[in-house]
């Protein structure tokens, strides 16, 4: 690896993050405003994979292109394939995590018990009984306190990371739409 470029090729690859965060933002709108059928989590993964041709163009125009010696750019793509991989990798399972969770123990639930009724769905993932395990978690944690009969915030550091999800879910369109 030539050394001369290695500081704009590492700054390239540590902003990928954000590259495919703006492919994700993109792709989400133009899901929304088409209002095609497509799942949070392939929008993500579209994203993600597109980046990929993103940041390699990125290298190659602002970076590669007018180097003299050309003879270790095999080496540097891979190296930016798979640092590129391993930070997208963590952007879509950040994002994923709430896509899926729920499922994950439905299907760990019907595998457990061999089977549920739809009425058994219900009482067990119904609106209250999912409040009520949240709030007990919170409480749990330390980030809520029941006082008086009323529940008071403690802790700021989960809310502040709620405020960013939910800014997050602002930006690529979420919270406008809560069908997708």
């Amino acid at each position: 690896m030539n050394v001369e470029y290695l500081p704009s090729y590492l700054l390239l690859l540590s902003a990928s993050p954000a590259i495919a965060f703006m492919i994700h933002f993109i792709f989400a709108r133009l899901v929304q405003l088409f209002k095609l059928a497509i799942a949070p989590l392939a929008v993500a993964l579209l994203a993600v994979l597109t980046g990929y041709v993103v940041v390699a163009m990125g290298a190659w125009v602002f970076i590669f292109r007018d180097l003299p010696v050309k003879e270790s750019l095999t080496v540097d793509f891979i190296y930016g394939f798979l640092v590129y991989g391993g930070l997208s990798f963590a952007y879509f399972q950040f994002f994923g995590m709430t896509e899926t969770a729920r499922r994950i123990r439905i299907l760990r639930d019907l595998f457990e018990r061999g089977g549920v009724s739809r009425q058994e769905f219900q009482k067990r993932y119904g609106a209250d009984a999912m409040f009520f395990v949240r709030l007990e978690r919170l409480s749990a944690w330390k980030q809520i306190e029941l006082k008086d009969g009323r529940y008071v915030l403690i802790s700021r550091k989960l809310h502040f990371i709620a405020l960013l999800i939910a800014f997050w879910a602002d930006v690529l369109g979420f919270s406008k739409n809560p069908a997708q």
